[in-house]
């Protein structure tokens, strides 16, 4: 309503009065409906907004007083208390300002005893009912229920000693007015805000777990929890109420938490166990959103410190698993499922797809709490796995062998869940902490009892190789099952293909265990090589059988990873076997066998392929958004698009075998790989013969076809076939390196934030790479920076500047003869001349620095534009701005100092081309470098002592030394009152002097031209800026000689007069023409 500008102060007055007469005249006895209730008190409450407390300050003493009225009006009293802390504490009215609302919160303050001794009054009433009449009326229902939802307004804010007054008396009302069943949900929504409350005092948190964790309390939690499971699975209402009791429970394990966090020296309750038990119970019912409720308390007692030692919580672990083979089981369909507890599922989840996204958490935090379980306690863990494991084995072994099972029988779901289980025990079972451990020969016994399993089978056959799989680790530290586990990997997959011929199972069924067979059989060469090696002829056998299969039945996918298994094994393990697969293991052979040249064609084969293909699914840049549709799979937390290419998971296999070729070739670089290797000529590494001729700046004559890819045998061991080969599969192997992020996008940064140190190992070894790998930065996504860029950045910074630092030394001391003789026989150079090796070393040199500093300049400037977001989106690089990417690597503490020393120290390298382009890239980040929480005074000196230094090396370039003079006075001015022993450095300059340096601090801060700033300082340090060689010992001479006079100054000008217009007689020259 108008209430500012229409109505009168008088009509105010009377609307405020009568608005009290209406609390008033409400029908006595809680006869008056509802609606009218709840209208009168939103009228207080918007009356209140505008008048209280500042014109209506005995307003809430009204209110009080009208309690005494009659039930009436302590209810309307109630409701106006409710939307008063619905308004100005949950902020449901967002026209209120915050102003407003602390106003009147601090209004309130005073008053919160009263109203909270109206809260008991009203309760106590309830329960004297209960005590006298043995049941409770309607009309007292309907305002202890008013009561308690007021309550829930105030319980999480107020302070704690409204909650703690009189022993807790409010919170025993609660839990008396519990097993009320007209009163029990908003008598649990209470509890549950009183327990979850945050950023109490330990005091109260440590009085508030003795409270809750008494036996009075416990049993009558439980007595609550009993008889919420038993009604809760056909009423909706009742199964909330359930989850609310669950969630009180955990809250209380919380606080206990939280307790033990702050200190290391706290003893629960004596009734943990009791309570122990309690959520025991939880994470056993048969209801899985029920068991995830206590899932984080259970990682969190294993986690902690403190409780994890406690006996009560060691003795309860061993039957926190005994129902874990219940807890793991995923239901593919609510519809048609049959397992206990699915009418629950069916109330939480109204389709599948919400199911599935509930249950991946779920199975996560299982996860979690079985890896912890067993790190703790690893005896009882591998107990309950051999116990599980013995139950399914049995189980299939005394099935119907005739049936046809599918992913929703039963078990074929214990079989799945149970490789869960084992995968993720192995994994962590012999780092274990514990020290009763269980032996290799008790899980050699659990392999054998898997392997005496037979089932026919498929889906049933592939869950059971997935428990296979969980036992690879144990090959570790024994290979006495490596043979029974080869075998039945084999007779699964001649079993598949004979079923499938037979169609005694469906082709579908029988194709997906032999993927699974295949793909193991990779998985083992990959990881396991050492062990597979001895039984090499034995495999090839085994296989052999496989591949002469028909290609209808043979798929393609299965015939690449039997051949992936064999040359894991045979090529690609050592340098030195690769060698010898491509034939460069003899360089003294003229003749080779054609099958070496058959596998280099296969391997450039290959490679040409993936990256071929990686630049056809290539997201097209700028994408519009109707293309859009097609990339998007889902969102981010904060709403934007998630890219990812559809057949993005037909690419991700090859990563590792990309990343081990990556990793073999630049294995060959490396010298004790090349000592090891000495029958490789090194000269197959070396730069081509056109990259020679363009490093010497001659014309490069086209090459021979046959050099380039030479067909005849004969010649696949000459110099330029052997060059050319290793150029390909690098070349081709880098650009798939950096295609992959602008192909596959944010999937693919996500997948690689797991492996990303091993990803810069193989991938970054030299400065070299730097090329290739600068399209895997633009594309990246921000939010991955910190995951992915930071980790990997630190590693390849790293290695490009200790590889250019060390070349860059032994060029500088490099001494090479006075005279050398260049050859030049029918107009071909003599490549391998000492003047035209340091040529093509010296161009290289500055070549690859040049590349360096515009990579950190990437790196600095990077702001995450990628070719999936239209041109007009988002922020674009700018090369002279720093950039997210720039600012995240500033403020990782190692990052900080790595930037700072490669682009400042490097300054000292004799390139002119890398100068200028690391100067641009000083001027961005100085400032943010000063600026950071990391820098000091020593920082601060040495960036001045390298910047001096670089304007000594670099000073007779005329854009780098005027470059330098601005970083020299920008970092001088940033930094002279914060650090003022940086004056020492110009002390120690040749020429300055302590007179000339104040001066100079005189005159630039008064200054503010930046050109009269940096000629100032040029003056300063003039004797150590570096001259070309013909000035170095240059003198000004000024001869006086030929000086002609200077001008006389403002001379007075003669008038003069139009010689026309004068006397001829006066004028000789006139007179002569007259």
């Amino acid at each position: 309503f108008r209430w500012l500008n229409n109505i009168s102060d008088d009509d105010k007055v009377g609307i405020k009065n009568r608005s009290i007469e209406l609390i008033q005249e409400v029908k006595p006895g809680l006869k008056e409906e509802i609606y009218i209730v709840d209208s009168i008190s939103r009228l207080l409450v918007e009356l209140m907004k505008r008048e209280w407390p500042q014109r209506w300050p005995d307003l809430i003493n009204q209110l009080l007083d009208l309690c005494n009225t009659g039930p009436s009006q302590v209810e309307v009293t109630l409701l106006i208390m409710l939307r008063l802390a619905e308004d100005i504490i949950i902020g449901q009215d967002a026209s209120l300002s915050q102003q407003s609302c602390t106003v009147m919160k601090q209004a309130l303050w005073p008053n919160l005893p009263s109203i909270f001794n109206l809260f008991s009054a009203t309760l106590n009433e309830c329960i004297n009912s209960v005590n006298t009449q043995g049941t409770t009326n309607i009309n007292i229902n309907r305002l202890t229920n008013s009561t308690l939802m007021t309550m829930t307004g105030y319980l999480d804010w107020v302070n704690h000693a409204y909650i703690k007054g009189n022993d807790y008396e409010l919170l025993k009302l609660l839990f008396i007015l519990l097993p009320n069943q007209n009163l029990k949900i908003p008598s649990s929504e209470c509890l549950l805000q009183v327990t979850g409350r945050k950023s109490e005092s330990s005091e109260n948190y440590a009085s508030l777990v003795e409270f809750f964790l008494c036996d009075t309390c416990l049993d009558t939690l439980c007595s609550a929890i009993r008889e919420a499971a038993e009604s809760g699975e056909s009423d909706l209402e009742d199964f909330n109420y359930f989850k609310r009791l669950c969630q009180i429970i955990t809250n209380i394990g919380s606080v206990l938490i939280t307790l033990a966090w702050e200190d290391p020296q706290y003893h629960p309750p004596t009734n943990l166990t009791k309570y122990l038990n309690i959520v025991l119970a939880m994470t056993n019912h048969s209801c899985q959103t029920i068991s995830a409720i206590p899932q984080p308390l259970w990682i969190s007692f294993m986690s902690s410190d403190n409780i994890s030692k406690n006996d009560d919580l060691r003795k309860i672990i061993p039957e926190l698993l005994s129902n874990i083979h219940c807890r793991l089981i995923k239901v593919n369909d609510l519809n048609s499922a049959q397992i206990p507890g699915i009418e629950y599922l069916r109330m939480e989840f109204s389709c599948n797809r919400d199911y599935y996204s509930f249950m991946s958490q779920y199975k996560s935090m299982e996860i979690t709490i079985i890896k912890l379980a067993t790190k703790l306690f690893p005896d009882p863990t591998f107990k309950k796995g051999l116990e599980w494991l013995e139950g399914v084995v049995y189980q299939s072994n005394e099935c119907d062998k005739s049936l046809s099972y599918t992913v929703d029988s039963p078990l074929y779901i214990q079989w799945e869940a149970l490789a869960c289980y084992l995968e993720k025990m192995i994994a962590v079972l012999f780092v274990a902490d514990g020290t009763a451990k269980p032996s290799i020969a008790m899980c050699n016994q659990m392999i054998q009892l898997l392997l005496s399993c037979k089932i026919k089978d498929p889906v049933l056959l592939t869950a059971q190789l997935s428990c296979l799989n969980a036992f690879f680790p144990c090959l570790i530290f024994s290979q006495s099952t490596l043979g029974g586990m080869l075998q039945m990997i084999f007779e699964v997959a001649n079993d598949s293909f004979e079923s499938q011929e037979k169609q005694t199972f469906k082709s579908e069924n029988c194709l997906a265990v032999r993927r699974k067979a295949t793909g193991l059989l990779v998985k083992l060469s990959k990881q396991y090589p050492q062990f597979l090696l001895p039984l090499f002829e034995d495999l090839v056998t085994a296989i052999k059988p496989l591949l002469s299969r028909e290609l209808s039945i043979l798929r393609v996918s299965d015939y690449c990873n039997l051949i992936e298994s064999l040359l894991l094994l045979s090529g690609f393990s050592t340098p030195s076997a690769f060698l010898s697969f491509v034939g460069f293991d003899s360089p003294e052979a003229v003749e080779l066998q054609s099958m070496c040249l058959r596998n280099r064609l296969k391997i450039n084969y290959c490679l040409s392929t993936i990256l071929i293909t990686l630049k056809a699914v290539e997201i097209p840049s700028p994408l519009t958004p109707e293309g859009a549709i097609q990339y998007i799979q889902g969102s981010y937390e904060d709403g934007s698009p998630r890219y990812r290419l559809a057949h993005a998971d037909s690419i991700y296999p090859l990563l590792d075998n990309i990343m081990a070729m990556a990793k073999l070739l630049n294995s060959l670089y490396d010298d004790n790989v090349q000592k090891k290797s000495q029958s490789f000529n090194l000269s197959n590494i070396d730069l081509r013969l056109s990259e020679k001729i363009q490093l010497l700046g001659i014309h490069s004559p086209p090459l021979d076809s046959d050099e380039l890819l030479p067909i005849d045998p004969k010649l696949i061991n000459s110099k330029n076939a052997g060059q050319n080969f290793f150029y390909r599969i690098y070349e081709n192997c880098y650009n798939i390196l950096g295609c992959l992020g602008k192909s596959l996008l944010d999937d693919f940064y996500e997948r690689l934030s797991a492996i990303i140190e091993d990803f810069a190992d193989a991938t970054f070894p030299y400065a070299e790479a730097i090329p290739f790998l600068k399209p895997f930065i633009q594309a990246c996504n921000q939010r991955y920076y910190k995951s992915v860029l930071v980790p990997f950045l630190r590693i390849a910074i790293t290695k490009a500047y200790q590889r250019l630092s060390r070349e860059w030394e032994r060029h500088t001391d490099c001494q090479y003869e006075d005279i050398i003789h260049i050859t030049e026989q029918e107009d071909q150079v003599e490549l391998e001349s000492p003047l035209n090796v340091e040529i093509i070393e010296n161009n290289l040199l500055h070549s690859a620095s040049k590349e360096f500093a515009e990579f950190l300049g990437l790196c600095l400037t990077c702001n995450g534009t990628r070719s999936v977001t239209n041109e007009s989106e988002g922020k674009k690089d700018s090369k002279d701005n720093l950039g997210q990417l720039g600012q995240l690597m500033l403020q990782n503490r190692e990052m900080y100092h790595l930037i700072s020393a490669s682009l400042f120290s490097s300054l000292q390298w004799k390139s002119a081309s890398y100068c200028n382009k690391a100067l641009d890239r000083c001027d961005i980040v100085l400032e943010a470098i000063l600026s950071s929480e990391f820098s000091n005074e020593g920082l601060a000196e040495s960036l001045f002592s390298m910047l001096l230094t670089g304007l000594q090396i670099h000073g007779s370039n005329p854009n780098a030394r005027q470059s330098l003079i601005h970083l020299n006075v920008k970092l001088y001015e940033l930094t002279r009152t914060r650090f003022p022993l940086l004056k020492n450095l110009l002390l120690k300059l040749p020429g300055s002097s302590v007179e000339n340096i104040e001066r100079f601090d005189t005159i630039l801060s008064t200054l503010s031209e930046r050109k009269k700033k940096d000629k100032l300082f040029r003056e300063l340090v003039n004797d150590i800026i570096g001259k070309d060689t013909s000035n170095l010992f240059r003198r000004d001479f000024i001869s006086t000689e030929y000086i002609l006079p200077a001008q006389l100054p403002n001379a007075k000008q003669v008038e003069t007069q139009d010689v026309l217009e004068t006397d001829c007689s006066d004028n000789i020259l006139l007179s002569l023409f007259s």
